[in-house]
């Protein structure tokens, strides 16, 4: 895949990611209410409705002229602005340090000339320009200057939250202190009149910007940033795309795996994320409900002027029909490389971008993170089945209701100011609202009546509840369950998702079975039922059932889903790499040099362990050496600084655990057991109940001991649980480590050594990579990236090229071979091979590693067809 160059083009021979595509739903528009209901007021279709809808489209589509042939001449758009503005008025936001400071810059789709919005401010800088859905307001943070970096400001110092009326300029702080949730992303509007925002104490909060009424939405942020909540209050993100579920009823959040890039976001319906996907695009959604991804930008895509293909900044316009963006000449740098706004029309139904994107920005510098209007679906779109009764509230939170507005339904009916329809038909409808001289539309579709669809099936809780996803919202009043098995089902509910079913079992899963469900209808105006749906379900080899189990980190990409001790949710763990640690082609934690920190450990992790008065730590390790003269920590739990609650370590040839009590007087003891073998897999498991201590290595009992006393009362909150060192990084072990778990309870032989059994299975059948050994001399470099060039990344690779020993040639594929090695970690410059040196280097073939698809690789060799490979060095 083609890579960042530092100022200039990019070679030709990249790795290049597979991608598969899938088919994805559209939503319902905000703003609405329907007898089927949603999170947010709006219907919510069945999956098949759409593929039956057969009428004139309520929106054609906005037809763009081919790319102009000389693109960076302004005069060359004019045709394309022209296009633009017959769909209708409209206009795109930025922010821009042209003048010197950060300001935030205006310019009508019709390509009227671009003007300062945001008003002069000495002293400070205007970022996170955010346009309200019905294009009246825009929000926007005042930061203090410089701003220079993406790092998280004290909570003391006041950064105010502005709403500027564009039609005036008139400007007004609306809140006193907000912040960015990592990188210009400061608030999601929920509707004309209403947002969420990340308070300066990194709480979330929804904002009524008339009243200035607040609620809290998430009072104990689960990131150092704040997370932003999308507009139904359904799933909350920050910086990293994430996706969380957000659960409204008690503000909590459950984490979900982060994906890789950067700059999430959510459509204005609730359905979809987006993000920039690897490092300088593609832009890809995700369907909030079934999971499934697609493209909606390709980096160097034939829809952008040749050589301005590097993407970021995506945003969405509120009706889903244009998206704005930031594309630059392979430069990546967000406070100093050359990015300009282009806006591109986007087909609503799938989110992919169907035309020419317009240029809207020549000056040189920085123009990034924009947002555009455009009008005439004030009024949103929704979709439901027939037959379907939708109401209308064109100006919600004024408090007026559909008073003085006269609609017209677009299927034929009389118009009036009734603000509520029945349609009967299937079939596609433009809807518009007028007001004296005002006018709001919107676009219905009407599908088909069609029962609810299972999407998947998920075993959660440790095995005692089954969630069955649909692809539209549910009711259960009628619905039934059973296990074929003939085990019990104590319970049929409706899930906080809306569209899941929730089961729940006497007893945790056995092992296999098939679960029968019956009854589930749909929320349409008249409801359709199910028929009755057969799910097979499945107990993972590993972690199992998971009773008891309090986190747990497989290898990346796996689930690593737990229930949240903290708010009793499924969720997901994700860890950080810190130092030189990184994923082996596995996913697996290659720690040497380096440690991993799990993310958003829950607060309550060690109360519950000191509840159970019992915890079992597992961990699978690959050492490096047969011995250490210091215990080389695999896992550790405790506070930076102070003795650790546990460490699980290689102490010598031995493994080692270290427990805290309320027994111990002073540092515990390290206590040892087994023997490691380096290079191979070693299962380590240790229970522990006050008084008995037993270790496992590979399913077998290597100890059972008393030497350890008493309770865990003495184990400290607020740790943090490190892989590969010590909290403080300290003590660093040299290897990989994959399969951590902690359990809040002791387990028993026979299912410590099943454990072991089947996670050595899972490893067993993984396909081998064995490293080639190169022997060469470097023959081309490309330029070094600095820590400043990849900001806000901490991540980069450069690619070498070197001559390979006539023995090695056929073994490696050519003559000449390129080589990607670590040149930052951790935001910090890394050693690599130096020019004209020979080297001997353990490399792997980079179709092995398609996780480094998404890091910065700096690549300024000449195109050639030669094989890459990963340098894998320790």
């Amino acid at each position: 895949m083609e890579r960042p160059r530092p100022g200039g083009g990019a070679a030709s021979a990249r790795p290049r990611a597979v991608r598969r595509a899938f088919a994805l739903l559209l939503p319902i528009a905000l703003g609405a209410t329907a007898s089927c209901e949603r999170p947010g007021g709006a219907a919510t279709p069945s999956a098949r409705s759409q593929a039956a809808v057969d009428a004139a489209p309520a929106e054609p589509p906005i037809r763009v002229p081919p790319l102009p042939e000389r693109p960076d001449r302004p005069e060359s758009w004019v045709a394309h602005y022209r296009a633009l503005a017959q769909v209708g008025p409209g206009f795109v936001v930025w922010e821009s340090r042209r003048a010197g400071h950060w300001r935030i810059w205006l310019r009508s789709l019709d390509g009227a000339p671009a003007r300062q919005l945001s008003p002069e401010e000495p002293g400070r800088d205007h970022v996170a320009a955010h346009i309200s859905p019905d294009g009246r307001h825009v929000a926007y943070l005042s930061l203090p200057a410089p701003h220079d970096d993406f790092e998280r400001l004290p909570p003391e110092v006041e950064v105010p939250l502005h709403l500027l009326r564009v039609e005036d300029g008139h400007d007004r702080v609306i809140a006193p202190n907000a912040r960015t949730y990592y990188q210009s992303r400061a608030v999601v509007w929920t509707g004309p009149r209403s947002l969420v925002y990340i308070a300066g104490d990194a709480t979330t909060r929804a904002l009524d910007v008339l009243s200035g009424e607040e609620r809290v939405l998430i009072s104990e942020p689960r990131t150092k940033h704040g997370m932003l909540v999308n507009a139904t209050h359904s799933h909350a993100t920050n910086g990293r795309p994430t996706f969380s579920l957000y659960f409204e009823e008690d503000h909590a959040v459950a984490p979900r795996k982060a994906l890789s890039g950067c700059q999430p976001y959510f459509t204005l319906d609730g359905r979809y994320g987006y993000w920039v996907a690897d490092n300088g695009g593609p832009f890809r959604k995700l369907d909030l409900t079934d999971g499934t991804t697609t493209v909606m930008l390709e980096r160097d895509s034939g829809l952008l002027p040749r050589g301005r293909g590097y993407l970021y900044y995506p945003m969405l316009s509120a009706d889903q029909r244009l998206l704005a963006f930031g594309a630059s000449r392979n430069e990546h740098g967000h406070f100093d490389a050359d990015y300009d706004i282009f806006v591109a029309p986007v087909d609503p139904d799938t989110l992919k971008v169907s035309g020419t994107a317009v240029r809207y920005t020549f000056e040189p510098g920085q123009d990034r993170f924009p947002d555009v209007f455009l009008s005439g679906m004030e009024l949103g779109r929704h979709r439901g089945e027939a037959p379907f009764e939708l109401t209308l509230d064109p100006e919600p939170g004024d408090g007026a209701g559909a008073e003085g507005w006269r609609f017209d339904w677009g299927d034929g009916s009389a118009g009036g100011s009734a603000a509520t329809h029945r349609y009967e038909r299937p079939g596609t409808y433009r809807v518009s609202a007028r007001r004296g001289e005002r006018e709001l539309g919107g676009a219905v579709h009407v599908g088909p009546g069609a029962p609810p669809r299972t999407l998947r099936a998920e075993v959660q809780a440790g095995g005692r509840e089954v969630a069955v996803v649909f692809d539209e919202l549910v009711d259960v009043a009628a619905a039934s369950a059973r296990l074929e098995s003939g085990a019990a089902v104590t319970g049929v509910t409706r899930g906080q998702r809306g569209r899941d079913v929730v089961v729940t079992l006497a007893a945790p899963l056995a092992g296999a079975d098939v679960l029968v469900l019956e009854g589930v209808t749909d929320r349409a105006s008249v409801p359709h039922r199910m028929e009755s749906a057969r799910l097979p379900l499945e107990i993972t080899s590993w972690p199992g059932r998971g009773d008891g189990l309090a986190f747990v980190f497989q290898t990346d990409g796996a689930p690593n889903s737990a229930r949240d001790v903290d708010t009793g949710r499924e969720r997901s763990f994700n860890v950080t790499a810190h130092g030189r640690a990184r994923l082996d082609a596995h996913g697996a934690l290659r720690v040497t040099g380096g440690w991993f920190e799990a993310d958003d450990v829950p607060a309550g992790l060690a109360g519950v362990l000191r509840e159970a008065d019992a915890v079992t730590i597992e961990a699978t390790a690959w050492p490096l050496q047969k011995n250490t003269p210091d215990p080389a920590r695999i896992v550790a739990f405790g506070v930076p600084g102070k003795s650790a609650n546990f460490s699980l370590s290689q102490h010598g040839r031995h493994a080692a655990i270290r427990l805290r009590t309320d027994a111990a007087d002073g540092t515990p003891p390290e206590v040892d057991f087994g023997e490691l073998e380096p290079g191979k897999p070693n299962h380590l498991l240790v229970s522990y109940r006050p008084g008995r201590l037993v270790a496992y290595q590979n399913g077998v009992r290597v100890l059972d001991t008393d030497a350890i006393q008493g309770n865990l009362d003495a184990w400290r909150d607020g740790a943090t649980l490190a892989i590969g060192a010590d909290p403080d990084g300290r003590y660093g072990f040299a290897g990989t480590v994959e399969g951590v778990a902690l359990h809040a309870r002791a387990l028993e032989p026979d299912e410590s050594a099943a454990r072991a059994h089947a996670y050595l299975e899972l490893v067993a059948e993984r396909p081998p990579i064995k490293p080639f050994r190169l022997k060469g001399q470097l023959a081309a470099a490309s330029a070094l990236p600095t820590p400043a060039q990849i900001a806000p990344y901490r991540e980069a690779l450069v690619l070498y090229e070197y001559r390979v020993q006539r023995k090695k040639r056929e073994k490696l594929g050519g003559e000449l071979v390129r080589v990607a090695h670590w040149a930052i970690l951790d935001g910090q410059v890394q050693p690599v091979p130096e020019p004209g040196k020979k080297v001997t280097l353990a490399i792997e073939p980079w179709e092995r590693h398609p996780r480094l698809e998404s890091a910065y690789l700096s690549d300024t060799l000449d195109p050639a067809d030669v094989p890459i490979y990963v340098d894998v060095s320790q």
